[in-house]
């Protein structure tokens, strides 16, 4: 019985916080400001994006950062994805994954010519996208470099179609993503705190579930009891009305039981129990 008593309680604890974080995430703005690097380059190559499902994006890596962003393009819907990376049985085993393209580091200025953006996560030691791989684009393209170093000149921001943000320029939208969400504290210490009044509400209830679970079982077992003496008696009964006579002593029982059940549970859960419980097993014989 301790066992199930530990078991129960940590579920619904276990609920209350999942619970408090499904409310805090819908109720709240706490989630809609990404705050990670990778997060918000992807954000902001969409957001630049004319039409997420029909746009061309290169994934340039095939490292963990590189793993994020497709994760994060494919959340925003955007499927027409190329892995591009120096090594391609590396930028196989990560787009394979997904069914994406691939394609080799050397054919990265001609795919730059006409993708809608880009996001670029290597350890190159230079810069391995440069202001000639750009010139001539007749349609903006945003590319956001999350390597250190650069992947990325920064005399290619310079250029007129293209929208370019490095990982300096993408600190700023985390601090301000953390701003946004520092402003959501209070209301999710709110919900947090009716979370564990309701929890603590429940834990005081549950100091009588034992009883209770007592009482509907003896409840039961005299409501069986009495129901097949009543069908032995009234002999063959059409299978309907048999689930309406078992119906109705279901109904019987979780009407008679219902005050005496709602009582014990309301004072216990205000603390004013005074005795009733042991009252409750004397009187049904618990």
């Amino acid at each position: 019985i301790e066992q199930q008593s530990a078991d129960a309680l940590l579920k619904s604890a276990f609920q209350s916080a999942i619970r408090a974080g499904k409310r805090s995430r819908t109720e709240t703005k706490i989630s809609r400001n990404p705050v990670s690097v990778s997060s918000i380059g992807v954000s902001l190559v969409k957001r630049n994006l004319a039409s997420p499902a029909t746009a061309e994006v290169l994934v340039v890596g095939a490292g963990e950062m590189a793993l994020l962003a497709i994760k994060g393009l494919i959340a925003f819907g955007i499927q027409n994805i190329t892995v591009v990376n120096r090594s391609q049985p590396k930028a196989v085993a990560l787009a394979k994954r997904w069914g994406l393209k691939t394609a080799p580091l050397s054919d990265l200025g001609q795919l730059l010519q006409t993708a809608d953006g880009a996001v670029t996560a290597t350890s190159a030691p230079e810069p391995i996208i440069v202001p000639q791989m750009l010139s001539g684009r007749s349609q903006p393209i945003t590319i956001v470099d999350l390597a250190v170093p650069r992947d990325v000149a920064p005399q290619c921001g310079a250029l007129t179609e293209v929208n370019l943000f490095d990982v300096d320029a993408l600190k700023n939208e985390v601090a301000e993503g953390l701003a946004e969400r520092e402003k959501e504290i209070p209301q999710v210490e709110a919900i947090i705190a009716e979370e564990l009044d309701r929890f603590s509400a429940w834990e005081k209830e549950s100091a009588v579930f034992p009883t209770l679970t007592a009482l509907r079982q003896q409840a039961e077992q005299i409501r069986q009891k009495e129901l097949a003496k009543t069908l032995k008696y009234l002999g063959d009964v059409d299978p309907d009305m048999l689930k309406h006579i078992d119906k109705l002593s279901q109904t019987l029982v979780k009407q008679l039981l219902h005050r005496p059940t709602k009582a014990l549970r309301d004072e216990a859960r205000n603390g004013t129990l005074n005795g009733l419980e042991e009252s409750a097993q004397k009187l049904f014989d618990l």
